[in-house]
């Protein structure tokens, strides 16, 4: 997978990122994988005991491949002139994005920007990325990202 990744996730930040990337990968003429992940979410019933999945696992991976489609949507005029690959793929985004790296050129990511408290309790992507990307990585904070997305363009 030589060119460069980017994970989207349907926030304006990923958006940010994707249209960093599309404009990257024009300048280098390679091209861009889009990863976009999804989750079984972990069922816990009031005795502790891991429950079942849910049965509409299908719409999981659909709602993922609607937040790609959409993103695509959004900057399809940017990507003009740069091929793009898409990848939906099970799995948390932070080991996916980091198992996937090994074969990119260059990983990009949107931060939210949680830190402290929030950041810790829920986790952060990009901090997971710091630590475990297999390749050079690029990270745009929000103020940033924002540049890259015009007002009124994005979903949250």
């Amino acid at each position: 997978m030589a060119g460069i990744l980017v994970g989207v996730d349907g926030s304006d930040i990923a958006l940010g990122a994707l249209r960093w990337a599309l404009e990257e990968a024009r300048l280098r003429g390679v091209p861009v994988h889009v990863v976009t992940t999804w989750e079984v979410p972990a069922l816990v019933d009031v005795t502790g005991m891991v429950a079942p999945p849910p049965a509409d696992v299908g719409d999981l991976e659909a709602t993922a491949r609607l937040v790609q489609d959409e993103a695509l949507a959004a900057v399809d005029a940017d990507a003009t002139g740069v091929e793009i690959v898409r990848h939906t793929v099970l799995g948390n985004a932070g080991h996916v994005l980091a198992e996937s790296s090994h074969d990119a050129d260059l990983l990009v990511v949107g931060s939210r920007g949680l830190g402290g408290i929030s950041g810790a309790l829920l986790g952060s992507v990009s901090r997971h990325l710091v630590r475990h990307a297999a390749c050079p990585l690029v990270i745009l904070r929000p103020e940033v990202a924002a540049r890259f997305v015009p007002a009124g363009d994005g979903s949250s």
